[in-house]
């Protein structure tokens, strides 16, 4: 788990950066570029472990990533969504937190193993979606 709160921390630190940075573009930029690695990732979730909920997952977080990349197309990427942000974002980390407490009730056996492969990852391992196990 050490990888995932180390690309937790690496995103967060780029977001005080980009905003800093008052650029439409470096954020239209981050989020497309965040949009395609989610995207991926759901495929190789899919293909890897056949899970649903956390295939699903990665949809709903690459689907809100596009939305942010087009909203900061358009000026400001948290108020430039199309539901009030504190809405979006808020419904984004609901249905995050579902798509994962489903997976490790619905499909447990998937998610435990997955979780006992992520301890030794790093965040080079998750850029790499190494983190993904092969379960099928």
């Amino acid at each position: 788990m050490r990888g995932a709160r180390q690309y937790g921390f690496l995103v967060g630190i780029s977001a005080g950066v980009f905003s800093a940075l008052h650029s439409p573009a470096v954020w239209a930029l981050f989020c497309a570029a965040e949009a395609i690695l989610l995207s991926v990732y759901a495929v190789v979730i899919w293909r890897r472990t056949g899970m649903f909920w956390m295939t699903l997952g990665g949809i709903i977080a690459a689907t809100m990533e596009v939305v942010m990349a087009a909203a900061a197309v358009s000026g400001d990427p948290a108020r430039g969504v199309p539901l009030p942000p504190l809405t979006f974002f808020i419904g984004g980390a609901a249905a995050l937190t579902l798509t994962h407490l489903a997976a490790s009730r619905r499909e447990s056996d998937g998610y435990q193993r997955w979780q006992r492969h992520m301890e030794s990852m790093s965040l080079r391992d998750l850029l790499l979606l190494r983190h993904i196990p092969t379960l099928r």
